[in-house]
Order: C-alpha cells, then sequence, then structure tokens
C-alpha cells in the first residue's frame, strides 16, 4: 500500500488480503451509503451525471462495517462464525450509525473490529482461526 492510502485504498487491499489468505470466509464488500443513495440522470447529450440528495430513510447501508466475512469451515474452534470489520484512516472515529452497527452485531454473536490495514486483519483474522 502506498503510504497513507484512503480509506477505500485500504478497504480494496483487505479484501485482495482476504482472498488469498482467509480463503475460510465468505467475504462481502458493503457499499458506503452515500454510493447507494446516487440517482443516475440521463443527460440529453448520452452518459450519467448528478446525483439525488441524502435522505436517510433509503440509506439502508448507513453505519454498515466496510467488509462482512462468515466462515465458511465447518471446524470453527473458537466459535466465531461471522466477523464485520469497520476500515478507516489513523485518527478516524466511528459515527453514531456505525457504532449503532456495532452493537448490534455484536449482540448477534459476531465479531467487530476497527481496522486500518490488511496487517491488523492478519492478526485478527489468526486469533479468530486459532481460537
Amino acid at each position: 500500500m502506498k503510504p497513507n492510502p484512503l480509506e477505500w485504498e485500504r478497504v480494496l487491499a483487505i479484501l485482495e488480503w482476504l482472498g488469498v489468505k482467509a480463503r475460510q470466509f465468505c467475504t462481502l464488500r458493503v457499499e458506503p451509503a452515500s454510493v447507494i443513495r446516487a440517482v443516475r440522470t440521463r443527460r440529453q447529450g448520452g452518459g450519467w451525471t448528478g446525483f439525488g440528495g441524502k435522505k436517510p430513510e433509503d440509506a439502508y447501508s448507513d453505519g454498515v462495517a466496510d467488509i462482512l466475512a462468515v466462515r465458511i469451515a465447518p471446524e470453527c474452534q473458537c466459535g466465531c462464525r461471522a466477523i464485520a470489520l469497520e476500515c478507516k484512516r489513523p485518527g478516524q472515529k466511528q459515527r453514531p450509525s456505525q457504532i449503532a452497527f456495532q452493537a448490534r452485531w455484536e449482540k448477534a454473536g459476531g465479531r467487530y473490529h476497527v481496522v486500518h490495514g490488511p496487517d491488523e486483519v492478519e492478526r485478527i483474522m489468526l486469533e479468530t482461526l486459532i481460537g
């Protein structure tokens, strides 16, 4: 990774690492609510342009962690089968909607981690695999 990559670059690096090193997990990249809110409008000359306004009632992914991983291997020694990874740049903090999602995820028995890059994810996944 380049020095101090953006959050989306960190997410992509983590997904790449998971695809190579953590094949026991099925992973899902959750698109940010801002992307889901985007409304495409057709210009007369062709192509797409424009975005819709921010509408909290239709932002169903607001607060959901960037990456959700579910263990698909049946022999899970630690009992954890679901992990949520929220990727942040150093110094960034969770939004209230992310804290609320974390509480729901952990109440349901999943593990939730705020991470900054693949090195932290590797440590977390090893702990999860070993128990």
